[in-house]
């Protein structure tokens, strides 16, 4: 094979053509230049959505991952001692292996990385969440719940708009185990109790439902209920639509009864935090969350 970075246009080309789609469809073709010159946001776009092949300028097919291998604006003179940052091929590689990857080591790598990264543009942004979901998802399907689909659950919520939180009501499903539900939950609570988003019914109804068979004193007899009852409340506090807040103070009057055998004292920090946060910004759950901190006992 043809050595891609001498092959082609110069200035480091490591490839000579592009090709984007299924041979006998319409395909897209791009040199190494003008692909170069695409941003990194079309560059992902175009990956994600369609085959890819690089190509040599003598027909042969180069590895994505090393025809990838290139910088956005090469030096004219390259220093002995400067080391090549290579953060939009980290990010192409880590995005497709979390889509398209069912190696449990590589997906672990990809997690992890991913927690890491700090992504700015928004396609990319939601190319990496969709990849994190899909990775809890097959990771929960092959070995229930575990801590790596708790971060790659909770990465995702950190990295998406509030609507796309409705995404996270598979791990709210029937037969769920409590630990996943409670990652869900935790990152429904941490991202709504700094930006309202009213709008997630299919969320604030499915935790009404579980609430609904938690608060009662003959399923709050282990650790692990009580623990996802005290992340159920808190959830459902920031999802239920300002238009329901007599159901809520139902809910709570329900809890208050029960505030023995549900931990909220543990979360007093958190309540207190979100709190302080709505008061100062004017936020509208202000007041529920000051219903939520007197059954944690927080001295607000």
């Amino acid at each position: 094979m043809a050595d891609p970075s001498t092959d082609g246009a110069s200035g480091g080309a490591t490839f000579h053509e592009v090709v984007f789609g299924d041979a006998g469809s319409e395909q897209i073709r791009y040199d190494f230049q003008q692909f170069r010159e695409l941003s990194l946001r079309n560059r992902v776009r175009l990956l994600m959505s369609m085959p890819s092949v690089f190509l040599s300028a003598s027909g042969e097919e180069i590895p994505r991952d090393a025809a990838m291998r290139f910088r956005q604006h090469a030096p004219k003179v390259a220093s002995p001692t400067s080391t090549p940052s290579e953060p939009e091929d980290r990010v192409t590689r880590l995005i497709r292996l979390l889509l398209e990857s069912t190696l449990e080591h590589e997906l672990r790598g990809c997690v992890r990385l991913a927690e890491q990264l700090v992504i700015e543009e928004p396609e990319p942004r939601a190319a990496l969440a969709s990849g994190l979901l899909r990775t809890a998802k097959l990771l929960e399907d092959d070995h229930g719940s575990t801590p790596l689909s708790w971060a790659a659950i909770r990465r995702f919520g950190s990295l998406v708009p509030t609507h796309r939180l409705a995404e996270l009501a598979h791990f709210l499903e029937p037969g769920m185990e409590a630990e996943t539900m409670q990652a869900a939950l935790q990152t429904i609570w941490h991202a709504l109790s700094v930006d309202q988003d009213f709008g997630l019914a299919i969320l604030a109804v499915r935790t009404r439902q579980l609430l609904n068979k938690y608060l009662d004193v003959d399923w709050l007899c282990t650790p692990v209920a009580r623990a996802l009852t005290t992340d159920l409340l808190l959830a459902h506090s920031v999802l239920t639509p300002s238009g329901d807040e007599a159901g809520l103070r139902a809910i709570y009057n329900r809890a208050q009864g029960l505030a023995d055998a549900i931990p909220l004292d543990l979360a007093r920090a958190e309540i207190a935090e979100a709190l302080s946060y709505a008061r100062a910004n004017a936020r509208p759950i202000a007041a529920r969350l000051q219903l939520i901190a007197g059954l944690a006992q927080v001295d607000a």
